[in-house]
C-alpha cells in the first residue's frame, strides 16, 4: 500500500515538474488512481500542459513560399484587371490629330461622337458631332490643304449614272446633312447653287462632291475643294472633309484658350 502511495505522489509531482518546465499551448486530461492506506481508490484528475514547440525552419519556409505565391497571384489578377480596363478605354476614347471622340455602339452600328463648345442662352455647353467612318482611318484618306472656312459656301453635287446622284443606300442624304450641319452650327450659310463654281477671290467656300477613282479631297482654289468618291464611299469623303474642319477648330480653340 505504501508502495502504491509513493508511485502515485511520484506520478504527480513529475506531472507537476514538467508543468513548471513547458509552455503551454494545448491542454490534455490525464487521470491517476491512488489508493490510500485503509481507504478505497481516489481518482485524480490532472491537466497536462503540451509544450509550444518553435515551429521547423523548413516548415516556415513552405509557408512563406506559399504566401509570396498567393500575393503573386493577387497582384497578377490586379494588374490584368488595369490592363484590360486601359486598353478598353484606349479603344472607346482616344485623340485623332487633337481632336478628342468616343466610340458609342447601337446594336451593329458604331459611332464616333465628337463635341464642340456652343454659346447656348448665354452659358457655354458642347454640340454633339457624331462620324459613322472611324477617324483614325480618315486619317489615311488624302488631303493636300488645309480647310479655311468663309461665312458662305456653295456646296454642288456633279450627276452622273454609276453613282446614282450619290444615293448610296441611302449614305448620300446624311453625309451631306451632317456636313451641312457643321457648317451651319460655325454660322457658315450653306447655299446649294450647281450653276457657280470655285471663286478665285474667295469670296466664298466651294465644295464639289464627284466621282474619283480615289476617295480624297483635294484643293482646287483659293478655298475651293473637290470630295472625289470612289465606289459610293461617299460618307468617307465628307467626313474627312468634316475631320479636317474639326482639326482646324480645335486649333483656333486652343489658340483662343477655350
Amino acid at each position: 500500500m505504501e508502495k502504491e502511495n509513493n508511485d502515485g505522489e511520484k506520478s504527480i509531482r513529475k506531472v507537476k515538474k514538467e508543468r513548471v518546465k513547458k509552455e503551454t499551448r494545448v491542454i490534455e486530461d490525464e487521470i491517476f488512481n491512488i489508493k490510500k492506506e485503509g481507504e478505497k481508490v481516489e481518482t485524480i484528475r490532472t491537466e497536462i500542459l503540451e509544450e509550444d514547440k518553435p515551429a521547423p525552419k523548413e516548415q516556415i519556409k513552405k509557408e512563406s513560399k506559399i504566401f509570396v505565391g498567393v500575393i503573386i497571384v493577387m497582384t497578377s489578377f490586379i494588374l490584368m484587371f488595369l490592363g484590360l480596363y486601359i486598353l478598353m478605354n484606349s479603344i472607346n476614347h482616344f485623340e485623332q490629330d487633337g481632336v478628342k471622340f468616343e466610340l458609342l455602339k447601337t446594336g451593329q452600328l458604331a459611332f464616333y461622337h465628337t463635341t464642340l463648345p456652343v454659346i447656348y442662352n448665354n452659358s457655354k455647353t458642347e454640340y454633339n458631332f457624331y462620324l459613322r467612318t472611324n477617324p483614325r482611318t480618315l486619317s489615311d484618306i488624302p488631303f493636300d490643304g488645309r480647310v479655311l472656312a468663309k461665312k458662305e459656301m456653295v456646296i454642288n453635287m456633279e450627276k452622273n449614272n454609276a453613282t446614282k446622284n450619290f444615293n448610296c443606300d441611302g449614305d448620300g442624304v446624311i453625309a451631306v446633312a451632317n456636313l451641312v450641319k457643321l457648317y451651319e452650327f460655325i454660322g457658315t450659310k450653306v447655299i446649294r447653287n450647281e450653276s457657280i463654281g470655285c471663286d478665285p477671290l474667295a469670296r466664298y467656300m466651294y465644295v464639289n462632291i464627284k466621282e474619283g477613282d480615289e476617295t480624297r479631297v483635294t484643293k482646287v482654289g483659293p478655298i475651293c475643294y473637290n470630295i472625289e468618291i470612289k465606289d459610293c464611299e461617299i460618307l468617307k469623303g465628307t467626313e474627312k472633309f468634316m475631320l479636317e474642319t474639326f482639326i482646324e477648330l480645335n486649333k483656333k480653340l486652343r489658340q483662343s484658350g477655350q
